[in-house]
């Protein structure tokens, strides 16, 4: 019984344990920013510029490699997004941007160097050129200049996850002093699937040249038959970037979101007591639902019956399955020994008796 128990913990143990190798972080470089002619307030970290139409400038920033060794540099001049989460992300390169935004970052920005060996110990000043539009423009143009390090050969060989240290150096850019009014907007709310759950999306634009934040967010779905909240999320210091288009999701577990009419509504609050409230009545349906549990890896309602597509019930069955067999084989060796101890124990008695019988004919020859 011990052996089975040995065998069945080695077993899952080989199944489930997959070493993986975690660099620490280390800042084995820094990257700083060199103060611009034109930078508005000398004593903010990011580059706030005032510009003028056609004007034709380049900003700086130097890479310190404070490694061993010699490192290979990525830089990219990235525009402002707003991710899922509501904050300001500057980690695409050329991303499709929003219709709404007119003089994009990434083309108005040039990085002359974007890849750039730095050898240990020293520093190299990497330049940024940027060509303003002719046309003038109120409000701003936000985006960031994005730095990384090349993996080195020994973390391309490690397995799993290497953490790297990857900087931003945020850039913005007006021409006047123009006060633009923020508008933001609901377009649509729709079912889908993210990361293994199924969600309901809300699809939020702000058309203006002008960031939203900091913003007191909060989400609230209601079923319009009940009245009743089904779902509700909150959160502080939410950032919208300007010109953006994104998609909030609202998180589902398989089997929770049942179909319906309901109603989002989604109010965004500026320190200034400034806020939008935005609605948007929309309808799941049983198909939405089964198709995108489906997707997310839930039960596929296929022909009204359940079939399993999720990867870990897979594993899970998997793993009962083998379980089972190594249970059942281990069951029938057990079965044959006993039976072979059955046997070899009639075999024993057999002989005892034979032997017994023998020293009995010996006696009775003697006696005579």
């Amino acid at each position: 019984m011990k052996k089975t128990n040995v065998f069945i913990a080695l077993f899952l143990a080989m199944l489930f344990f997959h070493p993986t190798h975690m660099k620490a972080l280390e800042q084995d470089y820094s990257v700083n920013t060199e103060i611009s002619e034109f930078q508005r307030d000398k004593e903010k970290s990011y580059f706030d510029l005032r510009l003028k139409p056609n004007q034709v400038t380049s900003i700086f920033l130097s890479i310190n490699n404070m490694s061993e060794t010699e490192n290979t540099f990525y830089i990219s001049a990235n525009p402002a997004l707003t991710s899922s989460t509501v904050n300001i992300s500057y980690n695409v390169p050329n991303p499709k941007t929003d219709a709404s935004m007119k003089y994009p970052f990434q083309t108005i920005a040039k990085v002359k160097t974007p890849t750039v060996k730095v050898p240990p110990k020293q520093s190299k000043r990497i330049e940024i050129e940027i060509k303003m539009p002719a046309e003038e423009f109120d409000g701003i143009i936000l985006g960031g200049i994005h730095t990384s390090r090349e993996l080195t050969d020994e973390e391309k060989k490690q397995s799993g996850y290497v953490n790297t240290i990857s900087y931003v150096n945020g850039v913005c850019i007006s021409e006047n002093d123009t006060k633009i009014k923020p508008e933001l907007t609901l377009n649509k709310v729709e079912v889908s699937q993210a990361n293994g759950s199924i969600t309901v999306n809300s699809t939020i634009t702000n058309p203006t040249a002008i960031n939203l934040s900091p913003l007191t967010w909060k989400a609230t779905m209601t079923d319009k038959t009940t009245n009743k909240i089904v779902k509700e999320q909150k959160q502080g210091n939410a950032m919208i970037a300007p010109n953006t288009t994104f998609t909030y999701p609202m998180k589902f577990i398989t089997g929770e979101l049942k179909s319906g009419h309901y109603q989002m509504k989604i109010t965004a609050t500026l320190p200034d007591k400034r806020e939008w409230v935005l609605t948007k009545d929309f309808d799941v349906t049983v198909k939405e639902i089964e198709k995108y549990e489906a997707q997310a890896g839930g039960l596929a309602m296929t022909n009204r019956k359940p079939t399993i597509t999720n990867p870990l019930l897979f594993g899970i069955i998997g793993v009962a399955s083998a379980i089972c067999i190594v249970g059942g084989i281990l069951f029938i060796i057990g079965k044959k020994r006993k039976k072979n101890e059955e046997v070899e124990n009639e075999i024993a008695r057999e002989l005892r008796e034979i032997e017994q019988r023998k020293r009995e004919r010996e006696l009775r020859r003697g006696e005579s």
